[in-house]
C-alpha cells in the first residue's frame, strides 16, 4: 500500500511537472513568434518603403536626363546665327527665310521626343516654326493660341521648365480629334538680361510618350502603380494617355503629398476606395513628384503567409513540447541544456535582426543622405555599432553583377537576393581583417564601405577586389565589376559618395565585365566641351546606303568611343540621336523602296539601356545594319541600281568639273535629264546636284585638313566656278565658313 501511494505521489509530481514545463515551452514560443512576427512586419514595410523610393528617385533621375538633352536644344537653338538672323531681320528674303527654318528643323530632328520647335520673334511678332502648316505665321494668327499665350505673359512662365498640354502635332486647326499629350518648353534668355523685356523666344513641344516609357520601364515586374504629378495637382503623365491634365489636387493621397512638401515620404490612405500604401520622391529640378501606389493587401498577403507560418509553427512547436515534457521529465539535465541552446538561438536570431536594421539605415544614408542632426546619426552609428567614423576619409567598393538582366530572366527575385547575399559573406571573408560595412543596395550591387586610415593600400585592395572576383566566380559562376570611390569624402557626405560612385560605374562600359574602376583616375570631361560628329554621322549614313559592311561598324566604333572621356549622359544622348537618325533612314527605305524593314526601334532603345558594356550596344546595331544590308542586297540586283552606281561614280571621278551637272550625266548615261533626275532623287533621297555639292564638301573637307592651298583655290578645285558660292554652300553644310574650320583643325592638331 505504502509502494503504491508513493507511486500515485510520484506519478502526481510528474503529471504536475510535465504540464508546467509545456505551458512553459508554449508561453515562450508565442512570445517569441509574436515578437519574429511584428519585427518582420516592420522590416517588410521598411523594405517596401525603401525600395519604391529608390525606383521612384531612379525614375526622376531618368526623366531629368531626358529634359537635359531638350534645354540643350534649347540653348543651341536660340544662339543659332541663322535663327537669329531670321528672327532680328525683318527684311530677309524668303529663300534666307528657308534656310533658316531648315536649320530650326535641324534641331528638332536631333531628339526623337521633340515634336516641333517655335522661334518667337518680338521684332516680326511672327512665329517660325518647324510645321508642315508653315515656316511663319504672324501671332495674332497663329494657331496655337496656348503658345500666344505664354508669350503674351512670359515673365510668369518658368523658364526651361516642362508644362504639361494638348497640341496639335502638324499646326492643322481644323482638323478634328488631332491633339496629343505633351510638354513645352519655354526660353527666351537669361533671367538678368530679360527681366522686363525680351527680344525672342524658342519653344520645345515634346511627346509626353517619352516619360510614358520610363514609366512603362520602371513599373515592369513591381507592384502598384506609378504616376506623375506637378505641384498643382495636376496629372502629367502616367500608363494611361487621356489622362494628363487631369486635376487630382482634391484627392486624399495627392492633397497629403502637396501639404508635406517633402522630398521623399510614404503613409497609408484610401485610394479610389481601396487602403494603399503611398510612397513618393520629388524632383526639384522639374517641380514633379513620382507616386507609386500599392495595394496594401498585396503588402498584407506576405505577412499574412508568415502568419500563417507562425501559427503552424506554434502547432508544430507544441506537439512537439508535450512529447519534450515527456523526456524531459526523466532527462532534467539534457533538457535544461536543450532550453539553454535554445534561448541561445534567439539571442542569435535578435542579433541578426539588429544587424538588418543596421543595413537599412545604412542603405537610407547611402540612398537620400544624411538627413537628421549630427547627435542624432552618431547615436544610430553607437545604435547599430557601425565601424565607420564620421571624422576619416570614407571609401566605397561597389560591386556590380555583370549581365544582370540575363541573370533576372534566368532566376527569381528570391534567388538573385540570396545571390547578393553570398556575395556579401564572400567579400566580408576576403576583408575580414579590416573594420568595414557592408549595405545590400538591392538590383545589381553591394556596397562596401571603410574608412582610410582602417583600410590596405590601394594595391592591397585592387589584390583583395581580384580573390573576392575569382571566388564569387568559382563559386557562383557570376562574374562582378568593382567600382573604387574618389578618396575625398567623410561619412557626412556618403549619398555624394555613392552617387559618384555610381555614376563612375557607368565607365564599365568601356572597361567591360569583370573590371576594378578607380573613381579617382577618371578624367571626365564637360558635357559642354563635346561636339556630336555630324560628319561621320553622314559618312555612316552614306555607307548604310550603300551597303558597305565594315566602313560602317567602324564608322559606328569611332562615334561612340568619342564620347568615353565624357559624363555617361553624352554616350546616352549620342545613342538616342543616332537611332533617331538610322531609324529616319530606314523609314525613307520603307517609304521609297516599298520594302517591310519589320524592324522594333522602340524594343531596340529599350535593350540599349540593358547594355552593360560598349561591345553589347555595337551588337545591337550590327544586328541593324545587317537588316539595311540585306534588303540593300536585293535592291543592287535591280538595272536601276546599276545605272545609279553608275552615276554616283561619274560623280565621284569627275565632281571637280564645274561643268558637271545633270544633263551632263544624262547625255553620258543616255539618258533623258527629267528620267535620270527622278530615279537618282528615289534611290538616293538627294537630287543630283546635292549630290554633287555633297561629294565636292567632303573633298573640300579634305584638302583644309591636308593641304596648304588658299581657299579660293580649293573651291575652284573642287568644282565650284563661284567662291561665294562655295562659302554659301560650305557654311549651310557644316555649319561654319571654310576659314573656321580650318583654323578650328589647326587648333586641335596643335594641342
Amino acid at each position: 500500500m505504502i509502494i503504491e501511494k508513493r507511486q500515485k505521489d510520484k506519478d502526481k509530481v510528474f503529471r504536475f511537472l510535465k504540464k508546467y514545463i509545456t505551458l512553459s515551452m508554449v508561453s515562450i514560443l508565442l512570445f517569441i513568434s509574436f515578437m519574429f512576427f511584428t519585427v518582420y512586419r516592420n522590416l517588410e514595410i521598411s523594405r517596401v518603403t525603401w525600395s519604391s523610393i529608390g525606383s521612384l528617385l531612379q525614375l526622376g533621375s531618368s526623366c531629368e536626363s531626358l529634359f537635359d538633352s531638350i534645354i540643350k536644344v534649347s540653348f543651341k537653338s536660340y544662339n543659332d546665327e541663322d535663327i537669329l538672323c531670321m528672327v532680328n531681320d525683318s527684311n530677309m528674303d524668303t529663300l534666307d527665310i528657308v534656310r533658316a527654318n531648315s536649320r530650326l528643323r535641324s534641331f528638332a530632328s536631333i531628339n526623337s521626343s521633340i515634336i516641333s520647335i517655335y522661334a518667337y520673334s518680338k521684332k516680326t511678332d511672327c512665329f517660325y516654326t518647324t510645321l508642315p502648316s508653315g515656316p511663319e505665321q504672324s501671332r495674332i494668327n497663329f494657331f496655337d493660341k496656348e503658345a500666344v499665350n505664354y508669350i503674351n505673359n512670359i515673365q510668369s512662365i518658368k523658364a526651361l521648365h516642362p508644362i504639361p498640354r494638348k497640341i496639335k502635332p502638324y499646326g492643322m486647326p481644323d482638323v478634328p480629334n488631332n491633339t496629343i499629350n505633351a510638354y513645352t518648353f519655354v526660353y527666351y534668355g537669361l533671367p538678368k538680361y530679360t527681366t522686363g523685356n525680351f527680344s525672342r523666344a524658342i519653344l520645345i513641344n515634346v511627346s509626353e510618350e517619352s516619360v510614358r516609357k520610363s514609366i512603362d520601364l520602371w513599373s515592369k515586374g513591381i507592384e502598384g502603380s506609378l504616376c506623375v504629378i506637378n505641384e498643382e495637382g495636376l496629372l502629367v503623365s502616367s500608363l494611361y494617355r487621356d489622362e494628363l491634365l487631369q486635376d487630382m489636387s482634391k484627392d486624399e493621397f495627392v492633397e497629403k503629398i502637396l501639404k508635406y512638401k517633402k522630398e521623399i515620404g510614404y503613409f497609408v490612405c484610401n485610394v479610389s476606395g481601396i487602403k494603399s500604401f503611398v510612397t513618393y520622391a520629388y524632383s526639384n529640378n522639374l517641380g514633379w513628384y513620382f507616386i507609386r501606389i500599392i495595394p496594401y493587401s498585396s503588402i498584407y498577403d506576405n505577412l499574412k503567409k508568415v502568419g500563417s507560418i507562425t501559427v503552424g509553427s506554434i502547432f508544430l512547436y507544441t506537439a512537439i513540447g508535450f512529447m519534450l515534457s515527456y523526456i524531459i521529465t526523466g532527462k532534467a539535465k539534457k533538457t535544461i541544456d536543450d532550453i539553454i541552446d535554445g534561448l541561445k538561438m534567439q539571442i542569435k536570431d535578435n542579433r541578426s535582426e539588429l544587424e538588418k536594421l543596421k543595413e537599412g539605415f545604412l542603405y537610407s544614408i547611402l540612398k537620400n543622405g544624411i538627413s537628421s542632426s549630427p547627435s542624432i546619426v552618431s547615436k544610430n552609428i553607437k545604435k547599430y555599432n557601425i565601424t565607420l567614423s564620421t571624422e576619416d576619409i570614407l571609401i566605397l567598393i561597389m560591386f556590380r553583377i555583370d549581365h544582370y538582366h540575363k541573370l533576372c530572366t534566368k532566376l527569381k527575385s528570391y534567388d538573385i537576393a540570396i545571390l547578393r547575399k553570398a556575395i556579401i559573406k564572400t567579400a566580408s571573408e576576403v576583408f575580414s581583417k579590416y573594420l568595414f560595412e557592408t549595405v545590400d543596395m538591392e538590383n545589381d550591387h553591394i556596397i562596401l564601405a571603410f574608412n582610410d586610415t582602417k583600410c590596405p593600400d590601394v594595391d592591397q585592395i585592387d589584390s583583395m577586389i581580384k580573390l573576392v572576383q575569382d571566388s564569387v566566380e568559382k563559386s557562383m559562376k557570376i562574374s562582378l565589376s568593382a567600382i573604387l570611390s574618389p578618396l575625398e569624402y567623410t561619412f557626412n557626405d556618403i549619398s555624394l559618395l555613392y552617387t559618384e560612385t555610381k555614376q563612375a560605374s557607368n565607365y564599365r562600359l568601356f572597361y567591360g565585365h569583370r573590371c576594378i574602376i578607380h573613381s579617382e583616375k577618371l578624367k571626365i570631361l564637360d558635357t559642354e566641351g563635346y561636339i556630336y560628329p555630324v560628319e561621320k554621322e553622314k559618312m555612316l549614313l552614306d555607307t548604310l546606303m550603300l551597303g558597305n559592311v565594315e566602313p560602317a561598324r567602324k564608322l559606328l566604333d569611332e562615334i561612340i568611343y568619342s564620347t568615353k572621356d565624357y559624363p555617361h549622359t553624352v554616350l546616352t544622348s549620342l545613342l538616342l540621336k543616332l537611332t533617331f537618325t538610322i531609324w529616319n533612314a530606314f523609314e525613307k527605305l520603307e517609304h521609297i523602296g516599298k520594302y517591310s524593314l519589320d524592324y522594333d526601334f522602340n524594343s531596340f532603345a529599350a535593350t540599349l539601356n540593358m547594355c552593360e558594356t560598349i561591345d553589347e550596344i555595337r551588337g545591337r546595331f550590327y544586328h541593324m545594319f545587317n537588316r539595311v544590308f540585306s534588303i540593300l542586297e536585293e535592291r543592287k540586283k535591280s538595272k536601276y541600281e546599276l545605272l545609279i552606281n553608275k552615276a554616283i561614280a561619274i560623280i565621284n571621278k569627275e565632281y571637280a568639273d564645274e561643268g558637271l551637272c545633270l544633263n551632263i550625266m544624262a547625255i553620258k548615261l543616255g539618258m533623258s535629264p527629267g528620267y535620270l533626275g527622278k530615279l537618282f532623287k528615289t534611290y538616293t533621297s538627294k537630287s543630283v546636284a546635292d549630290y554633287i555639292n555633297q561629294v565636292r564638301m567632303e573633298n573640300s573637307l579634305k584638302l583644309l585638313k591636308t593641304s596648304r592651298m588658299q581657299i579660293n583655290d580649293i573651291s575652284t578645285a573642287v568644282g565650284f566656278s563661284s567662291k561665294n558660292y562655295f562659302y554659301t554652300v560650305f557654311k549651310r553644310t557644316f555649319g561654319i565658313t571654310p576659314y573656321e574650320y580650318r583654323r578650328n583643325t589647326i587648333i586641335k592638331i596643335e594641342q
